[in-house]
């Protein structure tokens, strides 16, 4: 996707690279050892399912090997995902702190960027690319999640500093992707909020008007 994205945010160009949904092997996920990676794909349907049991085999694989940024990734995920918001704030900022390089660990760090509203951190994170070829050059394939996470960051980036243009051009290119993705659905909903949704906000509004 070339940068005159960057120029004119409305334009939606064909995405030049390719997608895949089998695991893809980096830098950070070669030579893993074998009991880390025999509970991989184990492991990344428990986060959603049952993340309190997921952390007890991350935490002993972590304190057996060390903190591999996968280890920390995954910690991240469920402890978000038990409710544990503390914890998961110390993974996310110590995997990005330790493996700045690392694409899940910059999705994860923008991410709780974006919760505690600190857009300014967005553009820093990606070095100033808001597409994801102008970000990785090098790369022509791309797994699915990677070109999800970078996506919706991108759009819930451009909808929080109120460049909707951008924001919806972003979910244009997420949804002719991945149109069944959660994360194409989670943005569908902040920015083409069904009418009940509206409603309930804007009454949501009321209420705090009146209360304060």
């Amino acid at each position: 996707m070339p940068n005159d994205l960057l120029k004119d945010k409305t334009v939606v160009t064909l995405i030049d690279y390719e997608i895949v949904y089998d695991r893809l092997e980096s830098e950070f996920t070669r030579n893993l050892p074998k009991e880390v990676d025999d509970q991989l794909p184990v492991l990344n349907k428990a986060i959603y399912s049952s993340p309190q049991k997921t952390i007890e085999t991350l935490e002993y694989l972590k304190n057996k090997y060390g903190p591999l940024p996968i280890l920390l990734n995954y910690l991240g995920a469920s402890y978000m995902h038990a409710g544990q918001d503390e914890l998961a704030e110390k993974y996310i900022t110590e995997n990005y702190a330790k493996h700045p390089d690392y694409f899940f660990a910059k999705i994860n760090y923008a991410d709780l960027c974006l919760i505690k509203q600190k857009f300014n951190e967005i553009p820093k994170i990606f070095n100033y690319n808001f597409d994801l070829k102008s970000y990785c050059p090098h790369r022509d394939t791309f797994h699915i999640s990677e070109f999800t996470g970078f996506y919706g960051i991108m759009c819930m980036y451009f909808y929080g500093i109120k460049d909707y243009k951008a924001a919806k051009t972003h979910y244009k290119i997420l949804k002719q992707v991945a149109p069944g993705h959660f994360k194409t659905k989670q943005v569908k909903q902040m920015i083409y909020p069904s009418v009940f949704r509206l409603i309930w906000n804007f009454f949501k509004y009321k209420i705090v008007k009146l209360n304060s």
